[in-house]
């Protein structure tokens, strides 16, 4: 790909992005890059919509999953990103290489990475 300025030319592996979710999750065991004043702003919820409302670069909240703090989807053509935040520590990355034009892709992944957040925070 040469040009991906709609993304910001972000090229990261779920490693990378899980080492940019602990930098901002309010978290003490890794130090967040941004001062708490800011992580408000960011996790504040601007606007409303049916799926919670947008902050500062992230979702805040969704209907089905309210105790989600933060949250985010993307796509270029033929794959498909979310990360879910909850603001403690306990992050979820999902990386697809493709994607399903149909209206339920994101709710299923959604879905997917909720399932296995709960079976992790049962479990550890």
């Amino acid at each position: 790909m040469e040009v991906a300025s709609a993304c910001g030319a972000v090229a990261a592996s779920a490693a990378d992005m899980a080492r940019i979710l602990a930098a901002v999750d309010y978290d003490a065991a890794t130090p967040d890059i941004l001062e708490g004043q800011w992580l408000d702003k960011m996790y504040t919820n601007y606007t409303s919509s049916g799926k919670g409302g947008y902050g500062l670069g992230c979702w805040v909240g969704h209907n089905a999953f309210p105790a989600w703090r933060g949250w985010h989807t993307g796509s270029l053509n033929g794959t498909a990103t979310l990360w879910i935040s909850l603001g403690n520590g306990t992050s979820g990355i999902i990386l697809c290489n493709s994607r399903v034009y149909k209206d339920t892709f994101d709710s299923s992944m959604m879905n997917a990475l909720d399932a296995a957040i709960n079976i992790v925070q049962e479990n550890y």
